[in-house]
């Protein structure tokens, strides 16, 4: 038997709402990178300025609504929207 666990999904419950990037005021600090307590945070390449300016994105679908990144955010880039599975922000 092997000792790796099944994985299973990664919160319990569907957040109310969850982290969004607004990426004109991101400046890819990663700051929230660091407090996110389930990762769902990526450093993305801005598409206008590839190698340059990269941006943060929220994977909703991981994020528990916990509002640290959005708190700790430097720059003032990271608001909470209700969650609406399914629907593009």
């Amino acid at each position: 038997m092997s000792g790796a666990a099944a994985v299973g999904p990664r919160r319990k419950k569907i957040p109310a709402s969850v982290a969004v990037v607004d990426v004109d005021r991101c400046s890819g600090c990663e700051v929230c990178i660091v407090f996110c307590p389930v990762d769902c945070i990526l450093l993305l390449p801005d598409p206008a300025s590839p190698g340059v300016n990269p941006v943060c994105e929220v994977v909703e679908e991981d994020c528990i609504g916990c509002v640290i990144c959005a708190r700790e955010c430097p720059w003032e880039a990271i608001t909470m929207a209700p969650y609406k599975p399914g629907v593009a922000a």
